[in-house]
């Protein structure tokens, strides 16, 4: 299935199912969002029954990702943790360096399974994520640990 069309099913079910809007609102708005025609929109609808487990099947491999996101996000935030109370600011930082990566990474397949928005405002607010560490702190750490440079050569153990 194409991902325009998939997209365009994936909202048609959104708005029908989770939304509860009209048919005949959901024709018009995504005829006019995708420029199909409103019979392509209806036949989809009608047809849903043949489409929906292909994109049952995307959604439940989509949840089963955002699980082991969490499950990973939880593990890191113990590493930070711990290396906080054992005074380790580098494994600290790269810990939640991960779990921002991370929660990019949850954002980005929620959006594209249709749990969330697609804008460009949520992924601009995912950037600035607090870590815990105040960024002067963390250039401060950085420098009093003697790191130079991307973090990403720091391995943390037993996680992934």
């Amino acid at each position: 299935m194409k991902d325009e069309l998939r997209q365009r099913r994936q909202e048609t079910y959104r708005m029908l199912v989770a939304h509860g809007i009209s048919h005949s609102e959901v024709v018009k708005r995504l005829s006019d969002s995708y420029d199909v025609s409103k019979s392509a929109i209806r036949k989809d609808i009608k047809n849903m029954n043949s489409w929906l487990p292909d994109l049952s099947v995307d959604f439940s491999a989509a949840i089963v990702r955002l699980t082991r996101l969490r499950d990973q996000q939880q593990e890191l935030e113990s590493v930070a943790l711990q290396a906080r109370r054992d005074g380790d600011p580098r494994t600290e930082i790269r810990a939640r360096q991960e779990i921002r990566k991370s929660i990019m990474a949850e954002h980005n397949i929620a959006t594209d399974v249709g749990l969330t928005p697609d804008s460009g405002e949520g992924a601009a607010a995912l950037e600035e994520i607090d870590t815990g560490i105040d960024p002067e702190d963390e250039a401060l750490l950085d420098e009093f640990c003697g790191i130079e440079g991307d973090l990403d050569a720091v391995e943390l153990e037993g996680i992934r």
